[in-house]
């Protein structure tokens, strides 16, 4: 009966974090983490789980997205050029660090990314701002942001899109519908690279990713189909409300 349940509740968990997924750009995995560890998973295995779900899911909603033409081929491609490699950094560094540092410095990232998002001025595409950009610019700044992303992917399991999204659309000025395609082709490319690192060593439940990704692979194109469908406003209202929760959760958990 217990083990029924436990199916049934982490096959939920699988399709509301693809909705998300899909929905927001963020490969799901700021939500998926913490709801994972809520529920008993070890820390370590919701990391490494995490990011074996955030790619197959993942590759479902980028799928729906590009029907839509939201997604970005070459900035993808600048941004996982650093990502990759620091995701598996990032992953080897979780043998190194305590499960209740990793939930906090998870909760801060959290906290911090949400209070950048509320405070954050209309950041929509501005054709002036865009055409003062150099491509010298734009190649560094994405390249950059690939790096951090992916050594948070690697590290805490997030996928690192909750961070894509806003610093795309802060720093590059992408439109919000763009800049969500565009991240979740770029947390595919960090997660499979953290996802070798995991499984070797041994931070990855193939039962668990299974039902999650039963659940998540079906529900990623509808929420990628629903995002197309919300207003940018909206997005970030909702974007920001799941941050703050999921952080303090986090934080506050004994």
């Amino acid at each position: 009966m217990i083990d029924t349940i436990t199916i049934a509740l982490n096959f939920f968990i699988g399709s509301l974090t693809g909705f998300l997924s899909g929905f927001l750009g963020v490969g799901g995995g700021f939500i998926l983490v913490p709801l994972l560890i809520f529920t008993g998973v070890p820390t370590h295995i919701a990391i490494g789980s995490s990011l074996a779900y955030i790619v197959f899911t993942g590759i479902s909603g980028v799928l729906q997205h590009y029907n839509q033409k939201n997604c970005d081929f070459k900035l993808a491609l600048l941004l996982m050029c650093g990502g990759v490699v620091t995701a598996q950094i990032g992953a080897v560094m979780t043998l190194y660090v305590a499960e209740r540092i990793l939930e906090t410095l998870l909760g801060f990232i959290l906290l911090g990314t949400a209070i950048r998002m509320i405070t954050e001025k209309d950041g929509r595409s501005m054709s002036s701002n865009i055409a003062k950009m150099s491509m010298r610019y734009k190649i560094s700044v994405a390249i950059a942001i690939g790096l951090i992303t992916g050594f948070l992917s690697g590290l805490v399991g997030v996928g690192g899109g909750f961070l894509l999204v806003p610093l795309m659309v802060l720093l590059l000025h992408v439109p919000i519908h763009k800049a969500i395609g565009t991240s979740l082709m770029g947390v595919v490319g960090f997660a499979t690279s953290g996802v070798i690192r995991h499984w070797m060593i041994g931070h990855i439940d193939p039962s668990l990713v299974g039902i999650l990704v039963t659940g998540g692979i079906f529900s990623a194109p509808l929420g990628a189909k629903a995002s197309k469908k919300t207003s940018r406003q909206f997005l970030r209202k909702i974007f920001s409300a799941l941050l703050l929760l999921f952080s303090f959760r986090l934080l506050i958990q004994i």
